[in-house]
């Protein structure tokens, strides 16, 4: 006998003692009830992600109100623009709306200067009319006023230059660049959206573990920074018409401000795309000082050649000193570059290995909470059928009659409660292995197109039940003449194999209390910038602000 009546009867105990404490611990406590939410979940993943909240806020909260924002690009600009009547000295606010407004309606094509500078043109798939009047007035309205409630910010007038250069107020854009240049921080206050929808998720559905929260750090709506590359290619332009006129003066400052523009974002950028075009908008600067020849190279970014040609114009116009200060960020956007480029590459992430750990921690974790469950119904339902079975038996056909129908009754309601049951459950687990980058490259079974995805995830939310059933089968064979009935037999493994899963389970959730707080360390560290936290990440510095010696007349 595989498990005695006393070992059968102290595991069920110990394992309901073991869960009902992890489910009281406040550590543990908030992972039991997200994943026992989900054992018969319909639809989405473990984390919900895929479906907004929808609890009733505050009219007060502006990062709630800027979370609750839902929709296209378009859409949340209206949306955003109502809330401005209500958090008019928000400069939150008004940095999300140009984020917005750039995405879906104001814009400034790449190519509009690009060919004159370099044979290496932005590529564009933007289709969007060309902005109206009224449009491109209300966006200079937006930025005009986010920046008087943040002065210190190069993010508003450098959005606002894209706006200008697109009404064809070119002078007014570099005047909006070289403030840009002076200022020092860049924020877009980007975060302000996804921490007000996590909030929002944490009112509704409790504390929210690490990977909702590296999710509220990102939008889908991020791309603002990269509309910076037009007005950044066309001030380089006017830079070189300046010098070509003779005004060297003129066209070596707005090279300057762009290489200043460029290292602010890179030093101050909360995330790693700013940092990026921060540092392609300082190397868009060197592009054909005095109306060089096009440069012939046509690798990713400006090569030592275009560097080396602008310092010898320095020299020329008797700039030199500020040579040393145009090296410098030249060499610090070089090593930010490659920093973010090793860490977050175009189609991998170094730290990858790390959240797919701890998501697939907390796939264990629900798929052993799931079997668990699913050995406690079927025990339930083998203690009910050896209760009626053991009942007297009478010899009326009557009561023979209602026997064979209970017995029915409990057989009829374990198999309409395993069917769905198992197929939500398969779903809900496809649609979570989704957000494992390994599953997707190791396990090329469970993907959506490959066929009855239901059947090949059962071997995974039922292992424990195949491995009992086996258990079973085996407990047969090796007796001679089987007079146990299998229903009694059931009955007396299930409890015992539910609490040795219970067991594994609580086991598995204290591995994840830490990773869960090694991860929620890196999404706060990742938050304040992200560029930094990569630099960390790679035991690197990440290079600091570049010191420029004083304007020039």
């Amino acid at each position: 006998m595989i498990f005695s009546k006393h070992r059968a009867a102290i595991f069920p105990a110990l394992s309901i003692l073991v869960f009902l404490t992890l489910l009281a611990a406040p550590q543990t406590g908030w992972i039991v009830r997200t994943q026992a939410a989900h054992v018969f979940a319909r639809g989405g993943s473990l984390w919900d992600l895929e479906t907004p909240p929808t609890a009733k806020i505050p009219d007060s909260d502006y990062q709630l109100q800027l979370g609750a924002l839902t929709g296209n690009a378009a859409q949340r600009l209206a949306q955003a623009r109502a809330l401005r009547q209500r958090f008019p000295t928000q400069a939150s606010l008004y940095a999300n709306i140009l984020r917005y407004d750039v995405q879906s309606k104001v814009h400034l094509p790449h190519s509009t200067a690009s060919d004159m500078l370099s044979s290496r043109l932005w590529s564009t798939n933007d289709k969007r009319p060309e902005s109206t009047k009224a449009e491109l007035d209300a966006f200079d309205r937006d930025a005009a006023a986010g920046e008087r409630l943040d002065p210190n910010n190069a993010y508003f007038p450098a959005m606002r230059s894209i706006g200008l250069f697109a009404s064809g107020r070119s002078a007014e854009a570099i005047a909006a660049l070289h403030r840009a240049a002076q200022k020092t921080t860049c924020q877009d206050y980007m975060l302000d959206e996804g921490q007000g929808e996590l909030r929002r998720r944490e009112m509704e559905r409790g504390r929210q573990n690490a990977i909702a929260q590296l999710s509220a750090t990102g939008s889908r709506y991020s791309r603002h920074y990269s509309e910076l590359h037009a007005p950044a290619h066309l001030a380089a332009k006017f830079a070189m018409q300046a010098e070509i006129a003779g005004r060297t003066n003129e066209g070596s400052q707005i090279r300057r401000d762009l290489m200043r523009l460029g290292g602010v974002m890179r030093t101050q950028s909360r995330n790693e795309d700013g940092a990026k075009i921060g540092v392609e908008i300082a190397r868009a600067a060197l592009l054909r000082p005095g109306g060089a020849p096009l440069n012939s190279n046509t690798d990713g970014g400006p090569p030592e050649d275009d560097l080396n040609a602008y310092c010898r114009f320095l020299t020329k116009i008797g700039h030199a000193r500020d040579i040393p200060a145009v090296r410098s960020e030249f060499a610090n956007g070089g090593e930010a570059q490659s920093i973010v480029y090793h860490v977050q590459g175009f189609d991998t992430w170094a730290l990858s290995p790390e959240w797919d750990g701890l998501t697939e921690q907390w796939i264990v974790n629900w798929t052993l909470l799931v079997n668990a469950v699913w050995l406690i119904v079927l025990g339930l339902a083998a203690m009910a059928i050896t209760r009626v079975m053991r009942s007297e038996v009478s010899s009326t056909p009557t009561q023979r009659m209602i026997k064979m129908a209970t017995i029915s009754t409990i057989l009829l309601a374990l198999a309409l409660t395993v069917a769905p049951g198992i197929k939500a459950q398969a779903r809900l687990l496809l649609a979570s292995v989704q957000y494992v980058s390994w599953y997707e490259n190791d396990l090329d079974w469970l993907r959506p197109d490959s066929g009855s995805n239901t059947t090949r995830i059962l071997i995974l939310t039922a292992a424990p039940i195949l491995l009992f059933a086996g258990c079973l089968l085996a407990s047969l064979v090796r007796r001679k003449s089987p007079r146990t009935p299998f229903y009694q037999r059931l009955n007396r493994y299930a409890w015992p194999l539910a609490g040795v899963v219970i067991f594994a389970y609580a086991a598995s959730v204290l591995a994840t209390i830490h990773a869960e707080y090694l991860r929620t360390m890196d999404v706060n560290a990742m938050v304040q910038n992200e560029g930094a936290y990569y630099a960390q990440w790679e035991n690197r510095e990440w290079p600091a602000a570049t010191a420029w010696p004083g304007d020039w007349k």
